[in-house]
């Protein structure tokens, strides 16, 4: 007997064998043993997922005359006969091929006969969106007016080029894209059954390049077991499909996140040296960010991947802004290699731009900046304190030549205290006037941070206001009372004043004002002094102008 293929050699006989897709196969099982069968059913959902093995399965299993819990048991006389498609009561089309009025017409035809041998005369239609508008309305009158003993199942990967009036008259089941574990499970088990040793990391690469396709995943298998038969490795599935080996990628990520750009080109340069594609390179660094991005944001290893001590280790270099800006940078190369005459440049290309996003000036880039700005300012940065000197202020003045004035003793008084310089000066209470200033030039950098931790209530409560600092107090203006007392509230203001310390890392008297405050204490200020002045000018007419 020739060779058979692995997914054609393993493909499911009962419906227990049908891989993450128990919600379909129970509800079916169920339907045999009950027999409460519809008349026509519709499976939809990616490719090598299990529509057509489904199909087979069940119409074997509304056959069979040893059904067991709606399983065929594939022994008796019928079940054999479909299996080595004797049986003509069991019609399988395609309707890439067979996508005509007349086609339809046919089968229309046969369907007014009862089944030849066994209960039930069941036609498979596969890729059924491809069948013609006739040919939809033709099979839409079957299914009006279903006859007796006629069971249709359509199978499709585009459920949306049904027409609504065909899939309204169908119970509808959609099958899911099969999990890794599901995947490598299965190959596991075909392994041992083929006496076939392989190491655990070769077979969950294996399931992975699946993308969620029990088919696509045995097909590569088989690939791989035509380069090696015995004892595969994840060394041997890199060098047959001829992807990167994930240690070089990590290695990549690492050099982007300490901006050593020569490090990433050469590490580049290594997989090209060694044939690797770059279509497979793109693809892989885009699953290394994405593994590190899903696992930096829930601390989940079941989003790490398949190296997922690599994926922790790498991922703690990174913020989650960086992560989302490479995440987009590698999207947009796979597009844009597609179809260039030199991909290589491209990549490296990318590499630079993530590597330094300083020279990027997108909104990703920019935000990935700011990223790691607020983590700096988050852990603090050490500032040696600068000791200012107040300089004598030199006036052009003419002195008061009369000696008596009743300030001068005073004045007098004043100089003899000794000035103390050479006490040192407190860092934090020298620059304490200075604090609200610092919350200030940072406010929209804060403002982000409030939105990144879900402040939304309190972020709403304080994006409009302008900022202000005055001596030593930060002032928060607002153009009405209405926000400024939402602010002002207590729970409010205690949690606007632990963000603060817990960006910034210290405390600031927060004072809230609305611009009508504002501008009364200014002319109320304003006034006061020159009060001050014309009250001075009376008392010393002779010797102050004004």
């Amino acid at each position: 007997m020739s060779y058979q293929a692995l997914y054609r050699k393993w493909r499911p006989m009962v419906f227990d064998d049908v891989v993450g897709q128990e919600h379909i196969t129970t509800t079916i099982k169920n339907e045999i043993v009950s027999g409460k069968m519809s008349h026509a059913y519709l499976f939809t959902g990616t490719r090598g997922t299990g529509k057509t093995s489904t199909a087979k399965i069940f119409s074997r299993g509304v056959n069979c005359v040893n059904s067991k819990d709606g399983n065929p048991c594939n022994e008796c006389e019928i079940c054999k006969g479909i299996l080595s498609e004797r049986v003509l009561d069991v019609i399988e089309i395609d309707a890439a091929s067979n996508n005509g009025v007349e086609n339809i017409r046919d089968i229309i035809e046969q369907t007014k006969y009862a089944a030849a041998e066994g209960r039930y005369r069941v036609y498979i239609i596969d890729e059924v969106h491809m069948l013609s508008q006739g040919a939809f309305n033709a099979l839409l009158k079957t299914l009006e007016e279903p006859t007796q003993g006629v069971i249709f199942i359509l199978a499709t990967t585009e459920i949306h080029k049904v027409p609504a009036t065909i899939m309204s008259r169908c119970q509808r089941f959609d099958f899911k894209t099969i999990n890794i574990t599901d995947i490598a499970g299965r190959i596991k088990y075909i392994l041992e059954q083929e006496g076939i040793t392989a190491e655990d990391d070769a077979i969950q690469y294996v399931a992975r390049l699946g993308e969620g396709s029990m088919r696509d995943s045995l097909s590569i298998l088989d690939q791989c077991l035509a380069f090696k038969h015995n004892n595969l490795t994840y060394n041997d599935v890199i060098d047959t499909v001829g992807s990167v080996d994930t240690t070089f990628l990590y290695d990549i990520a690492s050099f982007i996140a300490e901006e050593n750009v020569a490090g990433a080109i050469s590490v580049f340069e290594k997989c090209i040296k060694n044939g690797k594609n770059t279509d497979f390179f793109a693809q892989e660094l885009l699953e290394v960010y994405r593994n590190m991005l899903l696992y930096k944001v829930s601390q989940d290893t079941e989003y790490a991947g398949l190296r997922y001590e690599n994926t922790q280790k790498t991922a703690e270099k990174y913020t989650i802004e960086r992560l989302m800006y490479c995440v987009e940078t590698v999207s947009n190369l796979i597009n844009r290699i597609k179809f260039a005459s030199s991909p290589r440049v491209f990549i490296e290309m990318a590499i630079v731009k993530m590597a330094t996003p300083e020279l990027d000036d997108s909104n990703s880039a920019v935000l990935a900046r700011l990223s790691k700005l607020e983590a700096t300012l988050r852990g603090g940065v050490c500032v040696k304190p600068v000791n200012t000197v107040e300089q004598n202020v030199t006036t052009n003045e003419q002195p008061v030549e009369d000696d008596d004035l009743p300030w001068e003793a005073d004045s007098t008084e004043e100089d003899d205290v000794p000035v103390a310089e050479d006490e040192p000066v407190t860092p934090a209470a020298e620059n304490d006037k200075d604090l609200p200033q610092t919350v200030c030039d940072n406010w929209v950098s804060f403002e982000n941070a409030i939105m990144s931790q879900g402040s939304i209530t309190l972020y709403m409560s304080v994006k409009d206001a302008e900022r202000r600092s005055k001596d030593g107090v930060l002032q928060l203006v607002f153009d009405d009372a209405e926000k400024r007392d939402n602010c002002a509230r207590a729970e409010n203001k205690e949690a606007l004043i632990k963000c603060i310390r817990e960006f910034f890392g210290f405390d600031v008297e927060v004072k809230f004002l609305t611009k009508n405050q504002l501008s009364q204490s200014t002319e109320y200020a304003d006034n006061d002094v020159f009060g001050k002045i014309e009250q001075f000018s009376k008392e010393f007419p002779e010797n102050i102008e004004i």
